[in-house]
């Protein structure tokens, strides 16, 4: 079985709502930055790779109101707080030992693979899908399908893990099963149940 993990959520941890509210304290701020930046289509351009974060902070600030400097900073601190969630690193190493396939795919801003590429844990990947290299983004189905030709994958012997329920029904859609991600226990319990572990 072929096991493909998201990152944010999944195997790091990733609270934009509380940066937020760390570098915009006044609500009515941290609103503005979630309506102007985090919800906005902006983001997505980021986690496609056509937009960065010097020109997200500009387009954002004028939008907003809001100081650019500010916004560039959280930005940069919002990939910095990317940090492993061990109990789901040891989940990944428990696979990797059984010797089947590793894969990921994931959305994510171009400057923050870097910082997670440094982690040793990274190489325990056989084949990986930034969205911001392929120019693609969950939940679209095509990026789903260009996990599946890019590693020559079977969709029916191929599970995708993820946190945001949103970005399952297109995976299952091109045939791949899926498994909604609350934890790493119960997501063992789950990848067991499918036989894959």
């Amino acid at each position: 079985m072929n096991i493909v993990f998201d990152l944010g959520g999944v195997l790091f941890k990733w609270e934009p709502h509380r940066l937020m509210a760390k570098h915009f304290p006044d609500d009515k701020e941290a609103a503005l930055v979630d309506l102007h930046l985090h919800s906005h289509p902006d983001w997505a351009e980021l986690d496609r790779g056509t937009l960065n974060h010097g020109e997200a902070a500009r387009r954002g600030a004028e939008r907003s109101g809001l100081d650019e400097g500010r916004i560039l900073r959280f930005l940069e601190e919002a990939m910095k707080s990317l940090t492993p969630r061990e109990e789901t690193v040891e989940l990944l190493r428990q696979i990797k030992k059984t010797g089947q396939p590793l894969y990921l795919l994931s959305n994510m801003h171009s400057e923050a693979v870097p910082l997670l590429e440094k982690y040793p844990f990274m190489s325990l990947f056989d084949g990986k899908i930034y969205s911001c290299r392929v120019h693609q983004v969950k939940p679209k189905r095509e990026i789903y399908q260009t996990l599946l030709n890019t590693f020559s994958l079977a969709a029916e012997e191929t599970v995708f893990i993820d946190d945001s329920p949103v970005n399952l029904p297109q995976a299952k859609g091109v045939g791949i099963r899926t498994i909604h991600f609350v934890g790493a226990d119960s997501c063992r319990d789950s990848l067991k149940h499918l036989g894959a572990l």
